[in-house]
């Protein structure tokens, strides 16, 4: 059974755990000189030219990685509102509950900028589910978990790449969330 690594332990621990990242799948791994760990839910990296900053362990891309030659339309741009952000630096927007679990696990952070807008997406169990895509991360809305911690999470991406156990597998055609204007 893996173990988490002491390089990532504080930056797992302070992020949310296992709730966020799941469970250690490896040990930590060292390529070309870079410390990492993959978990369910996520890689850790080590950054030893950042140390001393709050960036010396960031999480790896998984969104991009998992996502790789699948393009996203972008969303027109519209001006943010309390419920709904839009990033001009991806040309995507995060909305409703998907912004509220964005913000709770230290988004910026841990999933950085949206790359998609909410899509539908047939998951490994072969249901249909509404996700969100991030630099790393894919945050899942279950239905079936309404008004438990488990309602949203983030997916397996991390069990995904590294065990090589699935490939997006998107309900076509994506197309941009639509954004209500303001009043």
């Amino acid at each position: 059974n893996a173990t988490i690594s002491p390089a990532f332990q504080a930056f797992y621990d302070a992020h949310g755990g296992e709730p966020v990242f799941g469970r250690p799948i490896s040990n930590e791994l060292t390529v070309n000189g870079r410390r990492f760990q993959w978990f369910e839910r996520a890689r850790l990296e080590q950054w030893p030219e950042y140390n001393g900053t709050d960036y010396s362990v960031q999480g790896g891309l998984l969104g991009y990685e998992f996502t790789k030659g699948l393009k996203f339309p972008e969303q027109t741009y519209y001006v943010s509102q309390p419920n709904n952000r839009f990033f001009p630096e991806t040309g995507h927007g995060v909305a409703g509950r998907f912004l509220d679990f964005w913000n709770a696990v230290d988004g910026m952070r841990v999933l950085g900028y949206p790359i998609s807008d909410q899509v539908q997406e047939s998951l490994p169990d072969k249901q249909v589910y509404t996700v969100q895509y991030f630099e790393r991360g894919r945050i899942e809305y279950h239905p079936q978990q309404a008004g438990t911690p488990y309602e949203m999470q983030l997916g397996l991406l991390g069990r995904a790449l590294f065990l090589k156990e699935s490939t997006p597998n998107i309900i076509p055609p994506p197309k941009p969330t639509a954004v209500p204007m303001p009043q």
